[in-house]
């Protein structure tokens, strides 16, 4: 990054999140914009208010992965979910995609991170019936990102972990389905939330809260 700045002669600044401030140059310093923020919060509420992004109780957390598989199967146009809350545990994330792509035979593809914090990227193969018959690497994941025609055949699981800096690009009309925990700040909600690049334009979400995370919402 110092050597990139170095290439510039003058420059007003950059935006993005300072996670390691050893990659940059010592002179820099960190100003929050809080007109920006302050903005896109705003324009957040206004989704809300009518309707694009709404609030869901999903009760006990005994019943987490459950109630995410039911939610995903019956909503067609959900393409994501953001797990903010740390509903699923690293174990968890493989059998999910699976199950995902067993509910949805709209979908082929899923895209996740792995224990390692790998990138991975699985395609189904179904027989004349629908029947999911193999998993399998697809041959091309880059096309698999990038490629728009695809975006309405794959679903993108973003860990906890991976709810800030990760963009992968999701259909212009898609949904998400982002859940909410107990410890979570305003700096949480709206790192994970902006993983739906057009959460402001014509992406919507499903906000989903537990018995746990209930408690502190009140």
């Amino acid at each position: 990054s110092q050597k990139l700045v170095k290439a510039f002669r003058s420059f007003s600044g950059i935006t993005g999140t300072f996670w390691n401030i050893t990659t940059m140059p010592n002179t820099f310093e960190t100003i929050a914009d809080t007109r920006t923020v302050g903005e896109s919060f705003i324009r957040l509420v206004d989704k809300a208010q009518s309707g694009e992004i709404t609030v869901q109780d999903f009760g006990s957390k005994k019943d987490h992965i459950k109630k995410l598989e039911a939610h995903t199967k019956e909503n067609k146009d959900c393409y994501a979910l953001i797990d903010s809350g740390g509903w699923l545990r690293d174990g968890d994330v493989l059998p999910f995609a699976k199950k995902i792509l067993e509910n949805r035979p709209d979908l082929d593809y899923v895209i996740f991170y792995n224990e390692k914090k790998q990138r991975v990227y699985i395609e189904c193969v179904r027989d004349s019936s629908g029947k999911i018959i193999e998993f399998k690497e697809p041959k091309d994941s880059e096309a698999l990102e990038k490629n728009d025609s695809l975006q309405k055949k794959r679903f993108t699981i973003y860990a906890q972990q991976y709810t800030v800096g990760v963009d992968i690009p999701q259909a212009k009309e898609a949904n998400c389905l982002m859940t909410l925990g107990p410890r979570m700040i305003q700096r949480d909600f709206l790192q994970s939330i902006f993983r739906m690049r057009k959460i402001l334009e014509n992406q919507k979400a499903v906000l989903a809260y537990d018995d746990e995370a209930k408690e502190v919402l009140r």
